[in-house]
């Protein structure tokens, strides 16, 4: 009954702070229009500005005092107030204010200023610990005690209020001193509410409505008082107040008594901030709202506190909509450090706190949603109070999702991931509450969203929070009941929310398309379709049909954009691609998909191949539009996939379907070579199309896929070599793995020399030349090696007979004149070149090897068929390559 009373009254007190803010503002409104209507023209000239004054108006005769501006009309001017006609430019008031000290030295700021400060805060301090040392000793009475607390005040707010009457003291605040009135008036108010505090937790002297009434009469003195005197003494009072209830302790703190005092200071610094348009003030009283909630939560928490804190919270919440509701009728700016904003964030987090602490207790939920309905309702009833919508989503979500975990999940199963609360499994005894209470906030925030999209909302906040709080709810909701299980009628309720934010994206472009608001709307109410629809997705399919269903998204993106011109679903097809890529690259659970060990025709290729194929066709019908960027990264997602798929697709034929699994000690010289191939082939082909459209991506692949190609060359070459290896070759002669390995590499090394070369690659072009035919080269000699041995060719097992030497030598010698008679029907001086650097090889075999080596008729038949093709070869040189013209001699 007693919480009923004092809620009742807060509300009285509101009312009669409102009403008094509309006399104050009529009576400034009034003194500025005076002002004006006495300030001289503005077009005057010099000339009259410099005559004297007529003496027909008497306004200039005023008394010696300083004007009384000090009232509640003594409010901060926007702009400077006019100078009278008759004001000399020479005036010496700039120069008596600079006698008079200000901006003096270090003396004179400790003498003038430093001392008044430092005195007045010892005097509040003093006061207080004065009452604190006469309660520990026993001094005096629990009366007396308050008796002289009340008179320590009343004498300070008289000294004050008597100082500032003194003309003589106004001139020294006005000559840049630090005024001492202020001073003394915040210390006498910092005492009045520790006395009045005392008389109610200590003593029991007051009653709750007698406490009441009193408090909210020093918050009223306070905010007097700061009108007539300095901005500053609210901020004192504000901090006094705060601090108050630490250093006078009670050995059993009520809730409902300290945040009900908190109610009435906190508040009253609002009203001041307010009224006087003091904004630091008001983010100051903001800062203070957080310190004792969270000292009650850490140290001091009880069952049944949410009910006091929350109300103590939904105050200050309505003191803020309350004083700014005029304010924020009509604006199209979104400001989300305004005051009320900043309220609706510090509200929103520590309800929540509050909420988890309960335990989600009926009152709590109460609190909770409380809370929602304001912040909806002042957003519905003014634009300015849009952005508090916004910022309340989160808080909605995080309070409901993290509905019914129990204290021991938190405390024995501690992770580090927001995922991991967000999975807990519901209380059966929650399900139904749990499921209509999102259900209800997820439609407050979706349906009032949505009807001011309909009714011309000039915020955007609407429409984030519209779309935010409807799709995470529901995300939560089945994660929590299905715990991430397959469900049908999960995906269809998905699949039906899809479909209706579709309906509303099509709404609002039709009737929003030409505004800013509009368009962000319209994207994100698309951006919520496609986020429903890959839920549908999510939920209905697993493993590889998840993935294939969130790449079909990504052309439909593509078509969405073509229709509605928002550009944020470039950045979402973007986003799609890049989920595409981490969950078929970087997914640890894809060893775990059943592919089976059939090669080509398994799972891979359409876990990869139609993601590939759908990412592909989302590129090139964003290309379409003129979207080169976003269609360039989607291409990359496509190559990428698309070389995952041929790699994998090798390692599993190699490894007996073990397509995720490193090769190991079963990689063999085959397999080498298949991904040899690829690279190469797939260079060749980057390298066409760079030729014919110059894409930056096409770049940094050709030139990853040329430096993989390099390496494979080294490593087929000089360490897997079937000389050193102990490689067995079984198979038809040939057509072994050294075709793989070798042959096809070589070929295809060659085909990329003449595209390197058109496109300015010279240095590149060279190496993969060497590297073509050092690899030609090696398959020649070995596949020759293989006619006089079976299975292993291996050095170190099978020696070198003087047949197989001789034989080099004659199978080299052909292949260099095959390689002249090419280069001349070609006309390809490469050719050439390789061929005269086979023979040059064959010449040095032969004179130090074959004369040491050979013996009988092999040696004599070695340097016998030397000579002659090379007699040969110069001859061919003569008449074809290097010919002179007779008539030239």
């Amino acid at each position: 009954m007693v919480e009923f009373f004092i809620f009742i009254m807060i509300i009285v007190a509101g009312a009669g702070w409102y009403s008094l803010s509309r006399r104050v503002k009529r009576l400034t409104n009034d003194v500025e229009r005076l002002k004006a209507q006495l300030a001289p023209d503005e077009g005057a000239t010099p000339r009259q500005a410099d005559a004297p004054a007529s003496p027909e108006p008497r306004e200039e005769k005023r008394p010696e005092t300083a004007p009384d501006v000090r009232g509640w009309v003594a409010q901060r001017p926007k702009t400077p107030p006019p100078q009278p006609a008759n004001a000399r430019a020479d005036s010496p008031a700039p120069e008596r204010r600079k006698r008079d000290g200000e901006g003096g030295g270090l003396e004179q700021a400790l003498g003038t200023r430093w001392t008044v400060w430092i005195g007045g805060l010892a005097l509040a301090f003093g006061a207080i610990f004065l009452v604190q040392y006469s309660v520990q000793q026993g001094l005096v009475g629990p009366g007396v005690r308050i008796f002289l607390g009340v008179l320590l005040s009343v004498a300070l707010l008289a000294a004050g209020e008597m100082l500032r009457r003194r003309p003589d003291i106004v001139s020294l605040s006005q000559a840049g001193n630090v005024p001492i009135p202020p001073i003394l008036t915040a210390t006498g108010c910092i005492a009045g509410y520790a006395t009045i505090y005392a008389a109610y937790a200590l003593y029991g002297m007051l009653s709750p409505a007698a406490a009441f009434l009193l408090l909210g009469g020093v918050s009223l003195v306070t905010i007097l008082l700061s009108g007539v005197h300095a901005s500053y003494l609210a901020a004192i009072g504000l901090l006094g107040s705060v601090l108050t209830p630490a250093l006078i302790a009670s050995d059993t703190p009520h809730p409902e008594v300290l945040f009900l005092y908190l109610t009435f200071v906190i508040g009253a610094a609002i009203a001041t901030a307010e009224l006087r348009q003091w904004r630091w003030l008001n983010y100051a009283a903001l800062g203070s709202s957080l310190i004792w909630p969270l000292i009650w939560l850490i140290g001091l928490w009880l069952p049944g506190d949410e009910i006091v804190i929350a109300l103590h919270l939904l105050a200050l919440y309505g003191f803020q909509l309350f004083w700014a509701w005029d304010d924020a009728q009509e604006t199209d700016k979104a400001d989300f450090m305004s005051p009320p904003s900043v309220t609706a964030a510090i509200t929103g987090f520590l309800i929540m706190l509050f909420l988890f602490a309960a335990d989600y207790e009926g009152s709590a939920l109460v609190g909770f949603a409380a809370y929602i309905l304001l912040t909806l309702g002042a957003g519905w009833r003014r634009e300015g109070f849009a952005p508090a919508v916004a910022i309340s989503a989160p808080f909605a979500v995080a309070g409901l999702g993290l509905w019914a975990i129990p204290r021991a999940a938190w405390d024995q199963n501690v992770s580090t991931s927001i995922t991991h609360y967000f999975t807990q499994p519901l209380l059966s005894e929650a399900l139904t509450s749990y499921l209509l209470a999102s259900a209800l906030t997820a439609l407050l925030y979706g349906g009032a969203g949505y009807l001011k999209q309909i009714a011309g909302a000039r915020q955007k906040s609407w429409a984030a929070a519209a779309t935010f709080v409807p799709l995470t709810l529901f995300t939560i909701a089945y994660a929590r009941t299905e715990l991430l299980e397959t469900s049908v009628s999960w995906a269809f309720l998905a699949l039906i929310l899809a479909i209706l934010h579709a309906g509303i994206t099509q709404q609002l472009n039709q009737r929003q398309r030409d505004s800013a608001t509009g368009d962000f709307a319209i994207a994100l109410y698309a951006g919520a379709t496609l986020g429903f629809l890959a839920l549908t997705f999510a939920i209905a399919f697993r493993n590889e049909w998840l993935t294939i269903a969130l790449s079909l998204l990504v052309p439909g993106i593509a078509s969405i954009r073509r229709h509605l011109n928002v550009p944020v679903l470039e950045k979402i097809a973007v986003f799609f691609g890049g989920v595409i890529l981490v969950r078929l690259i970087f997914n640890p659970y894809l060893p775990e998909y059943g592919i089976g060990t059939t090669p080509i025709f398994n799972v891979l290729l359409y876990t990869y191949g139609l993601p590939a194929a759908f990412t592909g066709l989302g590129a090139m019908l964003f290309r379409r539009e003129g979207l080169d960027r976003t269609a360039n990264y989607l291409e990359q997602v496509a190559l990428v996939l698309g070389f995952a798929l041929i790699h994998l697709e090798i390692n599993h034929a190699f490894n007996n379907g073990n397509a995720f699994g490193f090769p190991g000690m079963r990689y063999g010289l085959a397999e080498h070579g298949c991904f040899l191939i690829v690279w190469l082939t797939a260079a060749l082909a980057m390298m066409k199309w760079r030729l014919h459209v110059a894409r930056p991506h096409y770049r940094w692949m050709t030139n990853v896929l040329l430096g993989l190609s390099y390496a494979g060359f080294f490593i087929g070459l000089f360490i897997m070599s079937p000389l050193i290896s102990t490689i067995r070759f079984n198979g038809p002669l040939f057509f072994d793995a050294m075709m793989l390995a070798y042959l096809a590499p070589a070929l295809l090394a060659a085909l990329c020399v003449p595209a390197l070369q058109k496109l300015n690659a010279r240095r590149n072009g060279l190496a993969m030349a060497l590297a073509s035919a050092i690899a030609g080269f090696a398959y020649y000699s070995l596949e020759i090696r293989r006619l006089f041995h079976e299975g292993s060719i291996a050095l170190h097992r099978v020696p070198v007979s003087e047949v197989e030497s001789y034989s080099y030598s004659l199978a080299w010698l052909v292949l260099g004149g095959v390689m002249l008679a090419a280069a001349f029907v070609t006309r390809r001086q490469m050719l050439r070149v390789g061929s005269l650097c086979l023979i040059i090889l064959v010449v040095g075999k032969v004179f130090l090897l074959d004369m040491s080596g050979l013996s009988g008729i092999l040696r004599a038949a070695s340097f016998l068929g030397l000579g002659a093709a090379l007699i040969g070869i110069g001859l061919f040189y003569q008449r074809m390559v290097f010919r002179k013209d007779p008539a030239q001699d």
